[in-house]
């Protein structure tokens, strides 16, 4: 019995996909993989975890903090201080004899016209808290900076998983393209021996002229010659997908299929764009990046403003001619740098600067990526009518090979007909497989654009 064109293609279809197991891998299995073995995305990762680390570093300045420090100092002599007291003391009489004098003269000794306050080597030890209370504002802009600065390395990871889903699709799909030629090569292949041994039949029965024999083996010759082409492509498309999910280039590659999105109505270009602009995270990373820019300097600016703290501590001095060696202290502390030369101001000026620079990318951003759903949109309806078109196609192609085939036997056509059908039916069936594999692309990439893959 034979088969109509329509199902005919149905079994071509299902052919394409014979190398599937039970245990084919489905495309989020893949971008599992892709997620644990991708070292961009690990990096990004690390780069989330260093700005939560920032941040929670910034946040934490405004909590006491203690310090400690202590030296040893060896002078070159004792610190000393000169009485003044000269080298003979004259003590007056009391009493008053005409035979005594009327006051008396004794030298003095040396250790008491000089006194020693100290020792030539003395140690000092001190510990110190301190407590911010006013800062112009400078911490609190820190921090908010730094809570920016999280929140764009946290789009930055969405946009660096996003990317790499995107890639890993891509290469997905190209091995079920490539698998898929390779299947349609081989029926090729396989129906064109066939053809070969009828026309060999027909020659040995002296129905054919040597000719047609010829020219049909140099075409399956051809055949054979682009089947060991497109088998080649399959294998490099198999090593770069397993390349993309990290495993050895050579791995067996075992895929589960996919089609084209069933339903699409409902999804105008106007509302993809505004879904795009919603949830890129180029557009939302761009817009924290600004934000981090205008708060950090808010917070140079703060610097020019007075800084008042909270300060105690204790300090220990080691020197015998203290009383106590321990002294204890606590008090308001403040700075005010009056004039710094227009360091701070400029500072700020160029970051200031920059967040201006991050605007101007952002609205660049916003009108390339409004161009890449409209070109990703179009591309989809470009495929899914390449589809339709190529169906279409594929089915005369089918029903015009077997009536060439028929009217040859019959004697009532030539062989290059038959080969010229049979050019144009393996040319219908690649075109189908190429739309379709485009038209399942374009569906994954558009979800990309909008940032919803």
């Amino acid at each position: 019995m034979r088969l109509s064109p329509r199902k005919a293609v149905g079994l071509l279809c299902a052919a394409v996909y014979l190398p599937v197991t039970a245990h084919a891998e489905t495309l989020e299995q893949a971008w599992a993989s892709a997620r644990g073995t991708d070292f961009g995305l690990r990096a990004a990762q690390f780069e989330e975890q260093a700005a939560e680390a920032a941040r929670s570093a910034t946040s934490r300045q405004r909590l006491p903090s203690v310090s400690a420090n202590g030296f040893l100092v060896k002078l070159d002599e004792a610190p000393t201080i000169k009485s003044p007291i000269e080298d003979n003391l004259t003590i007056p009489s009391p009493i008053r004899f005409p035979l005594l004098p009327s006051s008396f003269s004794f030298p003095v000794p040396a250790d008491l016209q000089n006194f020693q306050l100290g020792e030539d080597k003395f140690t000092q030890v001190a510990l110190q808290a301190t407590l911010p209370l006013y800062t112009g504002g400078r911490l609190t802009n820190l921090s908010k900076a730094a809570e920016s600065q999280v929140g764009a390395a946290g789009w930055n990871l969405r946009r660096t998983e996003q990317e790499l889903k995107v890639n890993v699709a891509e290469a997905y799909v190209n091995v079920l393209r490539a698998q898929g030629g390779a299947t349609i090569s081989d029926r090729e292949v396989e129906a064109v021996s066939g053809y070969v041994q009828d026309v060999q039949n027909l020659f040995d029965q002296q129905m054919v002229a040597k000719s047609d024999l010829l020219s049909v083996q140099v075409y399956l010759a051809d055949s054979r010659q682009r089947n060991l082409q497109i088998k080649n492509a399959v294998q490099l498309a198999q090593s770069f997908y397993n390349k993309m999910v990290g495993r050895p280039l050579d791995a067996q590659v075992s895929l589960e299929p996919l089609e084209p999105a069933a339903d699409v109505g409902g999804e105008s270009l106007e509302a993809l764009t505004q879904e795009a602009i919603k949830n890129r995270p180029e557009l939302n990373n761009l817009t924290a990046q600004t934000e981090s820019l205008r708060y950090a300097a808010k917070a140079i600016k703060g610097g020019l403003l007075p800084q008042v703290g909270l300060l105690g501590g204790m300090v220990y001095l080691d020197l015998d001619t203290l009383d106590d060696n321990t002294i204890g202290y606590a008090g308001v502390g403040a700075s005010w740098t009056l004039f710094d030369s227009g360091v701070t101001r400029k500072q700020a000026e160029a970051l200031s600067k920059r967040r201006i620079s991050s605007e101007e990318l952002f609205s660049q951003a916003r009108e390339l990526i409004s161009l890449q759903v409209r070109q990703t949109w179009l591309a989809r309806e470009e495929a899914r009518n390449r589809l339709n078109v190529a169906q279409t196609a594929l089915d005369s192609a089918d029903e015009n090979q077997r009536v060439t085939r028929d009217r040859y036997r019959e004697g009532m056509g030539t062989n290059t007909e038959v080969l010229e059908a049979e050019t144009r039916r393996s040319a219908a069936f690649t075109s189908y497989n190429n739309a379709k594999y485009d038209a399942v692309y374009a569906d994954l990439r558009l979800k990309y654009v909008v940032g919803g893959i």
